[in-house]
């Protein structure tokens, strides 16, 4: 997978954390540095994500991988309502906090990397 999918990625799943990921403690921190393979199917990175949404305790996450070309794979894993079993899907609304910072941040570095757009430009 290109930079550019895994960079979709780790937005999705940013916004759908539902405590930060740099708020783990140190000892949990370094227990988590070890090597693992990138996923290579979206299999495979399904089964990454289920796992990170396990690990995290975070319930759901809706998922939209997009190339140049369009949609790759669109899709929801979790629950929506864990009392009522109810799962997620496409169609599911999440609330996404606080996030416009993020968004403005990854523009604004895309602008930056393609010189759009300069530290000195007023």
């Amino acid at each position: 997978m290109n930079k550019l999918w895994w960079f979709t990625i780790v937005c999705i799943l940013s916004l759908a954390a539902s405590a930060p990921v740099w708020a783990v403690e140190e000892d949990a921190a370094e227990n988590v540095a070890e090597e693992v393979a990138a996923p290579t199917t979206i299999e495979e990175l399904k089964s990454a994500i289920t796992k990170v949404l396990d690990d995290r305790d975070v319930p759901a996450v809706g998922i939209a991988l997009v190339d140049e070309n369009g949609s790759v794979w669109i899709d929801a894993i979790g629950k929506a309502n864990l009392a009522e079993d109810t799962d997620v899907d496409t169609d599911s609304m999440f609330r996404i906090g606080s996030t416009s910072k993020m968004f403005v941040g990854c523009q604004s570095s895309s602008l930056l990397k393609r010189a759009i757009c300069l530290w000195t430009t007023s």
